[in-house]
């Protein structure tokens, strides 16, 4: 899993420059250049923003499975992670087996690491394709229902109370009482060599666990088997009122030093940025950039950086911008999460870090809110 990580970060850092400008030159076009007569273009810019955001939202779901990252608890909408899972999931299961949801209408938000519950749903519903013989259905059901004193599978503490419940259900070939006893148990796994690690499941107790949850298990030879993630509930997360960028667009002024790699990306954000009234410096080198700051350390207002590039990355220009002026402000773009709390603690400047692709508005947000 770690090298599949690493290998789809790779990928996603080179398909997200591409996607960026792509999304970025697209949406300027839609600004910039049409207007009611201009409905035809409009409509196919659209379509093309709409496939890259398809683009774009694909990558963010491999990032999200593939990262390896500490737990994050936040609340959670559940019909939400479970669409995204079944998204990431589809494309797995082979046309012979129908995937089919079922939700019961709910309020209630649960709270976990959202990126380790999806890890936990999609190992779930991956045993599901793999106990059923070439027909079959796999369902997914939501609800939210009282459980009274009842012994959770992997643990096997009894628990009572109000709980969302996700349920993977197969019509497989079932468990065997004998595999029952070891379901949870690291390493052990009834698939031929190479197909598992045994891990899943005991991948699955730790994260139901590490969110107060607990876990059901119900199965029938040559039936099927249900599995069944029981959480306690959640806060609804609160959204915070953003001001619109509109309402400060007489007060945008600021010099920001750009420095990508890519000139398609500079160009698109010094285009972008000046046309919000920015004055924009533009470096395709970290080591350029830096002399601009030596040579003259008071003239910007912000550093605008990509993460990823050669000789010298985002947070390490950063770090040596801080030795200069510490007063400048840094903001990073970085097309996967590859910045660590020790990268931003050692710069001291890094005020924000946002992932590719992100919209022209989010970044001139971004911006105006560092520079005021």
């Amino acid at each position: 899993m770690e090298t599949v990580g690493q290998l789809t970060a790779g990928i996603a850092h080179d398909f997200n420059n591409i996607l960026a400008s792509v999304l970025g030159y697209t949406e300027l076009s839609l600004e910039r250049f049409t207007d009611e007569k201009d409905q035809k273009l409009k409509d196919y810019l659209s379509h093309v923003m709409t496939a890259g955001e398809r683009g774009r939202d694909l990558i963010g779901k491999m990032l999200t499975f593939s990262r390896k990252s500490n737990y994050t608890i936040e609340s959670i909408e559940p019909v939400r992670l479970v669409n995204d899972v079944i998204s990431l999931v589809r494309p797995t299961l082979p046309d012979s087996i129908n995937l089919n949801l079922y939700i019961q209408k709910t309020s209630a938000w649960i709270k976990s690491d959202a990126t380790h519950l999806q890890q936990a749903l999609v190992n779930l519903v991956i045993n599901a394709r793999d106990a059923i013989h070439k027909h079959g259905n796999i369902d997914i059901h939501i609800e939210q229902a009282r459980i009274d004193k009842t012994v959770c599978g992997s643990c096997h503490q009894d628990f009572t109370g109000e709980y969302i419940i996700f349920s993977v259900h197969d019509n497989g070939h079932g468990i065997t009482e004998s595999t029952m006893s070891r379901l949870f148990e690291p390493f052990f796994t009834t698939k031929d060599v190479n197909k598992g690690t045994g891990m899943g499941l005991a991948m699955v107790h730790g994260i139901i666990h590490d969110s107060n949850g607990h876990i059901l298990v119900d199965s029938t030879l040559n039936e099927g088997t249900t599995i069944k993630l029981v959480l306690p509930f959640a806060e609804p997360e609160t959204q915070s009122s953003n001001n619109s960028t509109e309402k400060h667009s007489d007060d945008i002024t600021g010099h920001i030093l750009l420095v990508d790699d890519e000139k398609l990306i500079t160009e698109l954000h010094r285009e972008m940025l000046t046309t919000k009234g920015f004055e924009v410096s533009c470096f395709n080198e970290s080591k350029l950039a830096l002399e601009a700051v030596k040579n003259n350390p008071s003239a910007y207002d912000l550093i605008l950086t990509d993460q990823s590039m050669p000789n010298m990355t985002g947070s390490e220009l950063a770090e040596q911008i801080n030795k200069i002026n510490p007063s400048i402000p840094v903001l990073i773009i970085t097309g996967y999460n590859d910045i660590s709390e020790s990268n931003i603690n050692a710069s001291g400047n890094i005020k924000q870090v946002l992932f590719k692709p992100i919209s022209n508005m989010e970044l001139i947000e971004a911006a105006i809110k560092i520079i005021n």
